[in-house]
């Protein structure tokens, strides 16, 4: 633990959480039994507020099935390295990952240029792409004019982007489980 994230909010870094008073004064009443967040960082703040708080992982992954087709890639990105990048779904701390991952793809493309990359990037609903698609420009990636349907997810919403050897960078809401099932490895 390092401190607050420099865009954390004053209210949170005075209230010690991104709980406000009344959500932990219910979590810790007698009748929750256990609050099970995402991830372990938002567990150990509520377990300080003596809240019955587990950590069992990200629930989000729970509903994600597989099958064989899951497993066959039908397209012409047979030969290429699939990423999935993936920021998080709350500020500030998704943009201060996506700045950190961003970092990271950079040397990935360098020290692999003989390969083929793909980048897909799944991006909580409820965040804004703006910021996302900002820090790829800033980092000389280009945005693509269309969507082309031979990408490894079917998103008509996703927004292309090309930079070096890198096949291709994808920004999607609206394809999660998509970019799971399709992806090489994870950042």
């Amino acid at each position: 633990d390092r401190g607050w994230l420099s865009k954390t909010s004053s209210v949170q870094r005075a209230l010690g959480s991104d709980y406000l008073p009344w959500e932990r004064f219910l979590m810790s009443r007698f009748r929750c039994k256990a609050v099970f967040p995402r991830d372990t960082i938002t567990t150990k703040i509520l377990q300080k507020w003596s809240i019955p708080a587990f950590d069992l992982g990200n629930p989000m992954m729970d509903g994600i099935g597989f099958n064989d087709s899951c497993l066959v890639r039908k397209n012409n990105f047979d030969r290429e390295l699939i990423i999935l990048l993936l920021p998080g779904s709350r500020m500030p701390e998704a943009e201060f990952n996506w700045q950190k991952i961003l970092a990271a793809v950079d040397n990935i493309i360098a020290n692999f240029e003989k390969l083929n990359l793909v980048f897909l990037t799944a991006i909580a609903s409820d965040l804004d792409m703006d910021s996302f698609q900002k820090y790829l420009i800033d980092r000389s990636w280009n945005l693509q004019a269309s969507t082309n349907n031979n990408y490894p997810i079917s998103d008509v919403d996703s927004l292309a982007f090309k930079k070096q050897n890198a096949t291709l960078l994808l920004l999607t809401q609206n394809a999660y489980q998509n970019c799971l099932v399709k992806s090489d490895l994870a950042i």
